[in-house]
């Protein structure tokens, strides 16, 4: 069960997306992720083997955000050394207005590990439902401790990420770009989205983290800690 804290400033989720993953099928997966090549030659070194695991099945809030972005990208005509340069003005300068839809960023900073989470892949959400309290019988949700502000900064930067890859396209031994990109208007919505969370504790001593993706399976594996 969510609740507020006594100020009442935690934002209410907008929506949750069910789990598709069920608690047997995540325990395969983290099985055949531990059979891997990686693992068996971590293995070697170490003895990384398992001897006992928990798992828990936890909504964790994200932000999504939606904006408006102006892109401009320059292209650079680079000439040679020993080369006449041909054009009067190598600069070329292009402007984009553009938008990008459910930017996703976890409102948690440190456990899970931010590290972590932004390897659980995407989700599909358009199978997002409106949220009820209810829908935490079965498993439950983490409160968030990142603020819109501070992840609206964080998916800035996945923003611009997302434009120089849409954009960047003429790139060449004699061009250069610079594509740059500012956002103009932002709307955000806080969502759970269910994520398996996995403590592996090894036969050496060492205990790790893992997440499951609870839609799509996506397993990320940690790194084992004393």
């Amino acid at each position: 069960m969510i609740t507020k804290d006594a100020l009442g400033s935690f934002e209410q989720p907008a929506a949750l997306l069910p789990f598709r993953v069920s608690e047997d099928a995540a325990k395969d997966i983290i099985r055949e992720r531990l059979r891997g090549l990686s693992e068996r030659l971590a293995g070697l070194l170490r003895d990384n083997r398992v001897a006992r695991a928990a798992i828990e099945g936890v909504y964790l809030p994200f932000w999504l955000f939606d904006g408006v972005v102006e892109v401009t990208r320059t292209t650079v005509e680079i000439t040679p050394s020993g080369e006449r340069q041909r054009d009067i003005n190598p600069y070329q300068h292009e402007r984009f207005q553009d938008g990008v839809l459910d930017v996703a960023v976890c409102a948690m900073q440190s456990s899970p590990p931010s590290a972590l989470t932004a390897r659980l892949g995407n989700y599909d959400l358009s199978g997002l439902v409106n949220y009820a309290p209810r829908l935490l019988a079965r498993h439950p949700a983490a409160l968030y401790d990142l603020d819109f502000d501070a992840a609206s900064l964080q998916a800035r930067g996945l923003i611009a990420e997302r434009m120089r890859e849409r954009y960047s396209e003429n790139a060449s031994r004699r061009h250069q770009e610079h594509v740059y990109s500012m956002v103009q208007q932002m709307s955000f919505r806080l969502v759970l989205l269910p994520v398996w969370l996995v403590t592996l504790y090894e036969r050496d001593g060492d205990v790790r983290p893992a997440l499951i993706n609870g839609q799509t399976g996506e397993a990320v594996l940690g790194r084992a800690e004393q």
